[in-house]
């Protein structure tokens, strides 16, 4: 097994061999997860860091430093999603039936701050459900389930210490005092000391509940996507994973899928830190208006570049 380096960014062979190494406009070049197998583990002795062990959906940058992980954070910086709530009640108000999906969902905090947006947002959110969370990783995706089936989803403090105030922000609506704001957020965000006096987050039954987890790569499973109503397709993960190459010939076969009033959301991929390590790749946007889709008008919703593509 090979472990190359290209800009300030490590990625792993698979079994079959590397992807190509392309031009994706980031810093970084991909271990092409989706379009090949690829080993469960990698090990390798890297410049500074002696042993480590690649799980799959990891990657090192060049200080042999892991900057991306099949996990990510509550309410993630690169959407505002007051904007967004404010968005998507506008587009899907007066639609009876709405398909959800989120791909590559890692550990579930994208799904669960969807569940909590949408509940928020619509009185008649239950149209929206269930959210169909899909990974491409069985063994996280095992792990979802088993953490959701005991009614609440303990979060790390350290990592989402601004989740709450993220979710006052979010869920602000006129006419809300804050007092209301933040009973609202309280349905679903639990914070309190446990015996050691130690602060504790979890989420909630209500916040989890309507998210169904299962194992499925995207580029096969988009053919599967619910074609008789309109979609929100949220897939802000994956992309840093598949060969540039697939870029085009997947978003043909999503566009041709998705109904009619469908959108699709994209995404910006963080460090450990949350800065901003890797921007969207050009092709990404290029590859989906040319299969069709339009961006979003006066796109407010990504606050660092258009994340919202519409199927109109």
């Amino acid at each position: 097994m090979n472990i190359r380096f290209f800009s300030n960014c490590l990625y792993a062979d698979g079994a079959k061999g590397l992807a190509s190494p392309i031009d994706l406009g980031m810093d970084c070049r991909p271990a092409n997860l989706y379009s090949q197998p690829q080993q469960d583990v990698f090990e390798k002795t890297s410049l500074e860091s002696g042993s480590i062990k690649l799980k799959k959906g990891q990657l090192l940058n060049q200080r042999g430093q892991i900057f991306a992980r099949p996990d990510t954070e509550m309410f993630r910086r690169d959407i505002d999603w007051e904007q967004f709530s404010k968005y998507l009640k506008k587009r899907f108000g007066d639609e009876e039936s709405i398909n959800t999906y989120v791909y590559a969902c890692s550990d579930g905090r994208e799904p669960y701050t969807l569940s909590m947006i949408l509940q928020n947002t619509f009185d008649d959110a239950q149209k929206f459900f269930p959210i169909f969370a899909k990974d491409i990783n069985n063994e996280i995706i095992e792990e979802n389930i088993r953490i959701q089936d005991t009614g609440s989803v303990p979060l790390d403090s350290f990592r989402e210490s601004s989740v709450y105030s993220n979710a006052l922000q979010a869920f602000t609506k006129p006419g809300l005092s804050m007092y209301d704001v933040r009973d609202n957020v309280k349905q679903y965000i639990n914070i309190f000391h446990n015996e050691d006096w130690k602060e504790t987050i979890e989420l909630t039954k209500k916040a989890i509940e309507p998210v169904e987890f299962s194992e499925a790569n995207i580029l096969e499973d988009v053919e599967n996507i619910n074609s008789e109503h309109p979609s929100v397709v949220m897939m802000r993960n994956m992309w840093p994973y598949v060969d540039g190459k697939e870029y085009q010939g997947f978003a043909n076969k999503l566009y041709n899928q998705l109904a009619p009033g469908s959108i699709v959301v994209i995404g910006s991929i963080f460090d450990y830190t949350g800065n901003l390590f890797c921007q969207n790749s050009s092709k990404i946007p290029v590859a989906l208006l040319n299969a069709g889709f339009e961006t979003m008008k006066n796109d407010n919703v990504g606050t660092t570049n258009p994340v919202i593509f519409e199927k109109n």
